[in-house]
């Protein structure tokens, strides 16, 4: 499921030049849910849902477990605030169903010995709507995005959720 190395190469050249002067917010290269109105229910959900994630992507601190389970790291050369660990079969996988255990992408903040991992990205179909989305993941307790190409190229539109 990774693509060919010459669409690989295609696929980060374009993401560097799309993500140059990125911030938070809408933009060519992302588009930000509309928050909802915080109810018990969501906060409660929120708290559960943490707490799962967390112990699902406990076993990542050691990013060596990341790599032996093929994850890949997204422009390992360039220096970044947070650098992206990939797994495209997990991608493909969560467009289906939610796990925990199982993000797409893992994000570790880079050191001296190695990595830190900060948090884990979640993916859902870019067709999927925003009560879709907070069917996975309240909106009322976080704002997800879409992560789309304003150019189209080989770099395919997907909803990602991040948590931390």
């Amino acid at each position: 499921m990774n693509p060919d190395p010459d669409d690989a190469a295609a696929i980060e050249q374009t993401a560097i030049h799309d993500m140059e002067h990125m911030h938070h917010g809408n933009t060519a290269h992302m588009h930000m849910t509309a928050s909802r109105p915080q109810t018990a229910e969501d906060q409660k959900r929120a708290e559960a849902m943490v707490a799962e994630l967390r112990g699902g992507i406990d076993k990542y601190k050691d990013y060596h477990v990341a790599l032996n389970e093929g994850f890949k790291i997204f422009l390992p050369n360039v220096k970044q605030d947070e650098y992206h660990f990939t797994n495209y079969k997990n991608g493909f996988l969560e467009a289906l169903t939610f796990d925990p255990a199982r993000p797409t992408s893992l994000l570790y903040k880079k050191t001296a010995s190695g990595y830190d991992l900060l948090g884990a990205m979640y993916t859902m179909p870019k067709w999927a709507s925003e009560d879709q989305l907070n069917e996975r993941v309240p909106l009322s307790m976080a704002t997800l995005f879409s992560s789309r190409n304003a150019r189209k190229s080989a770099a395919a539109s997907s909803r990602r959720t991040h948590c931390s």
